[in-house]
């Protein structure tokens, strides 16, 4: 055994640009290139409702110096935010190849003495599908069924 782990990024895109990056970590960590803040980290990644639909998860934050709050309470820069979740091996930090990924959206904030819980759901609906239309001139090897 190596002693190496296998660590959860969690990265949060800034309304202002750029993103706050945390590790769940004792220690900070250089990964992809870019510092990733060492933070207790909790993560309830959110299950298939009955109809079939994602419900919703939570990460919840250690945050006994108050700096996750401060980033809620100014104008709201975490409402509505992507957020995306790394599951990692410190083996391949180089190249930054995560065992999983997950995106959501922060859609509500619970903060506590110690710590800081954002309500995540699933990000809004991209678009519809398909976009356009399929044609024979498009698509010449449709078949007259319209099944190819």
């Amino acid at each position: 055994m190596s002693g190496e782990a296998w660590l959860m990024f969690v990265q949060v895109a800034r309304k202002a640009g750029g993103f706050f990056r945390l590790v769940g970590s004792a220690r900070h960590v250089v990964a992809d290139g870019k510092v990733w803040q060492a933070a207790g980290l909790k993560l309830e990644l959110p299950g298939e409702e009955a109809e079939g639909s994602l419900g919703d998860g939570s990460i919840t934050l250690a945050d006994v110096s108050r700096l996750a709050l401060g980033m809620v309470e100014v104008g709201g820069e975490l409402i509505g935010q992507e957020i995306t979740v790394w599951v990692q091996h410190e083996s391949t930090f180089a190249s930054f190849d995560p065992a999983m990924s997950y995106q959501m959206v922060a859609k509500g904030v619970a903060a506590s003495g110690a710590s800081l819980s954002v309500e995540c759901g699933s990000p809004e609906e991209v678009g519809t599908f398909p976009l356009g239309e399929f044609t024979r001139q498009d698509f010449p090897g449709l078949l007259p069924t319209g099944v190819a």
